[in-house]
């Protein structure tokens, strides 16, 4: 239980840990208690871990506990059903949910001594990173041309403040428009010194600097504000509490959408012929077959075929470092010395990559597993292992990929639509007269979200063999202008003039909806022909109808691919 929650732990507040623990470890737990399918016959069995790897598949999708605790529950099953001579199975539940506590005390302890918490590091970060942006458009200003070092330094500047009050993340999102909207060099290098400063005084805990601009100008104001929020208080005693499921906007918390019925009746599919191989594979560690295909079918911590090749490697990497341990030194508390070392690299092996996470893991639980078991060594469980991950990762990469349909066009089609829905969201916010900032912050942060999420995507799709790989490449500019039409927004919203200087309500409407239907135009001319009077909004209508003309190009190739 310890090491499956020190394994699982991501980063953000103590506050957010500390909510993930409390959903992961009971769900994980239960894990155990399927070992009392034992009285069913034994193809039953495989029929219901069937189901229940189907119906985890959906529960997946529901938020980042949620799925690491079907995840580890799913692992757990495997063993308690290959080792019913464990039971009964209600006792290592229990243990289980024992060693998830101490894990949750010994975090207790490490928030009580960290006095930087996690909340400001990441605001740190969040300001260094406005300071670049600002010192890369200062430059762009000055050149009087494009400068790509802007859009690096502004994909680094967006999205990091998810574990962060709210109010803060307005204030992040404010200064970052202000940055964006300003066309005076001196004024954004002033603003590139004073973040850097700011970014300092965040990670110390001190006082903010004093703002040296035009108080009038919206750079000003929107550091100021900056200042004003995060010297309000405590960082960390601002960080959000979170919920149960991670709710995307505009999207129900219960709606199932064609996605993630195909992952999740892949996963079903690989389980259950995962369970099947029991009477297939010889020997008592049938059950690592299982374990290794719920570990590498999990789809948000990347490509199930990297994560499938990256396992084997490093796997094998492991038992022969865990076999050599275990030949060189004695059963004693030498090896749990050995324990605690191997388990203080794991962090940082999480940090390098799957395989070198591999790396250190498997010898740990190989020794874990020897330290407990009756006999003197148990060098073969390691062959044992290996040769279980190499079926696990044959069943995954076979019967949860290859066999699949691996042309994604579809879903990066569907995922660009919810960007441009967004998009539609966050342009009425930016025009809507009054203080609306609520519903401006709310609809930005969804905007940028469904954004993170598209790149997640290309990113998992782009790490997969052709065609995969080679459509994802094909979507990355269709990232990048809609990076461009958000900035423009966000420009507009941060120097919007309150009541006055706005477009009517009727050509934001007509926009909106023009960009909302781009996934399912059929003719750029749907979006070509808007003809508006506001100058900004002619701006966006420009945006929106180049990205129509490119995504009815990208539509066509796949349909006739």
């Amino acid at each position: 239980g310890t090491l499956n929650m020190a394994a699982g732990e991501g980063a953000g507040s103590y506050r957010s840990r500390f909510r993930d623990i409390a959903i992961c470890a009971p769900i994980a737990a239960s894990g155990y208690l399927l070992g009392y399918l034992a009285v069913l016959p034994y193809p039953a069995v495989v029929v219901v871990m069937t189901v229940l790897a189907f119906l985890a598949g959906i529960v997946n999708s529901y938020g980042k506990a949620l799925s690491l605790g079907t995840m580890q529950a799913l692992m757990l099953a495997a063993i308690a059903i290959g080792l019913p001579q464990m039971g009964p199975f209600w006792q290592p539940a229990l243990l289980y949910l024992a060693g998830a506590l101490f894990y949750a005390l010994v975090l207790a302890l490490e928030a009580a001594m960290d006095f930087q918490r996690p909340e400001r590091a990441i605001q740190a970060d969040e300001v260094a990173a406005l300071a670049k942006l600002a010192l890369a458009r200062a430059d762009e200003a000055t050149a009087g041309q494009a400068n790509p070092q802007v859009r690096l330094a502004r994909r680094e500047a967006i999205g990091r403040s998810q574990y962060l009050h709210p109010a803060i993340v307005d204030a992040n999102d404010r200064t970052f428009a202000a940055i964006m909207a300003e066309t005076d060099p001196a004024a954004l290098r002033t603003a590139a010194a004073w973040l850097g400063v700011m970014a300092k005084s965040v990670r110390r805990r001190a006082a903010a600097p004093p703002v040296s601009l035009d108080p009038t100008g919206k750079l000003a104001h929107g550091l100021a504000q900056l200042a004003g929020t995060i010297g309000a208080g405590d960082i960390a005693a601002k960080a959000e509490p979170g919920s149960l499921l991670d709710k995307e906007s505009g999207r129900a918390w219960f709606s199932v959408e064609r996605p993630v019925l195909l992952a999740a009746a892949s996963l079903a599919l690989c389980i259950g012929t995962a369970f099947a191989m029991k009477g297939v594979v010889a020997g008592v560690h049938w059950y690592w077959i299982p374990m290794t295909v719920a570990l590498v079918m999990k789809p948000d911590l990347g490509s199930v075929f990297a994560r499938a090749v990256l396992r084997c490697l490093g796997t094998s990497v492991g038992v022969v470092i865990g076999a050599a341990v275990m030949i060189l030194l004695p059963k004693s508390t030498v090896l749990v010395l050995v324990v605690v070392l191997f388990a203080a690299l794991l962090p940082w092996a999480k940090s390098v990559s799957y395989a070198a996470q591999a790396v250190v893991f498997t010898p740990l639980v190989l020794i874990l597993v020897d330290l407990i078991a009756p006999t003197t060594h148990n060098i073969d469980y390691g062959e044992a292992r290996l040769v279980a991950t190499l079926v696990g990762a044959a069943i995954a990469l076979i019967l949860g990929y290859f066999i699949w349909p691996r042309r994604h066009g579809d879903l990066l089609a569907s995922e660009f639509g919810a960007v441009m829905s967004a998009t539609a969201d966050y342009l009425v916010g930016a025009c809507s007269p009054g203080d609306a900032s609520t519903q401006l912050v709310a609809a930005r942060g969804s905007a940028y979200a469904r954004l993170a999420k598209l790149r997640a995507t290309l990113a998992r799709l782009l790490a997969e063999p052709p065609p995969a790989g080679r459509e994802a490449s094909e979507w990355i500019p269709f990232v990048d202008a809609a990076e461009e039409l958000c900035t423009r927004i966000g420009a507009h919203a941060a120097v919007r003039d309150g009541d006055g200087r706005q477009p009517t309500a009727a050509e934001v409407a007509v926009v909106a909806d023009r960009l909302r239907g781009i996934s399912a135009s059929t003719s750029p001319a749907t979006t070509a022909d808007i003809q508006v009077s506001d100058a900004f909004l002619a701006e966006v209508a420009a945006d929106a109808a180049q990205i129509a003309v490119r995504f009815n190009a990208i539509a066509l190739k796949t349909a006739t691919r």
